[in-house]
């Protein structure tokens, strides 16, 4: 059986947004938040971001992403404060290469991504893994 796309019924609203998060508690949050502000244009989806991108978007059908305070992978295993190429490819990284190229599929013509960091090396990291046959705009690091 394939799997179904996400798909709105209503008629586009300009600006609709969606939040896509793995754990069910930051789920409750969004949307209950949402709820309680009243935000109307907001789908909050429940799920793991790679299978959600590949099996329930369409391509070419998002604008922008946006990547909030990735966790990096050195972090997601427990381990040490170095980040080496090799972590970026374990099971428990979501900004692989492969999510890379998910994301890209889903992108529309001069659609944007934006990752949100305060982890300068392991932005350097992902500037360097996205920018192989993709344009990098710009890299900013705050502090």
């Amino acid at each position: 059986q394939q799997p179904q796309r996400l798909q709105d019924p209503t008629p586009q609203v300009e600006g609709s947004e969606a939040a896509l998060e793995l754990r069910h508690d930051r789920v409750y949050d969004i949307f209950s938040r949402m709820v309680l502000q009243g935000v109307p244009n907001l789908a909050v989806i429940g799920g793991d971001a790679a299978q959600v991108l590949a099996e329930h978007v369409a391509p070419r059908s998002v604008a922008h992403v946006f990547v909030n305070f990735p966790e990096p992978p050195h972090r997601a295993l427990g381990r040490g404060a170095g980040i080496g190429v090799e972590s970026t490819t374990n099971a428990l990284a979501m900004l692989t290469p492969s999510f890379f190229r998910a994301m890209h599929a889903v992108l529309a013509p001069g659609g944007m991504l934006t990752i949100l960091s305060d982890n300068k090396d392991y932005v350097r990291l992902l500037a360097a893994t996205v920018g192989v046959g993709m344009t990098v705009l710009a890299v900013t690091v705050g502090v």
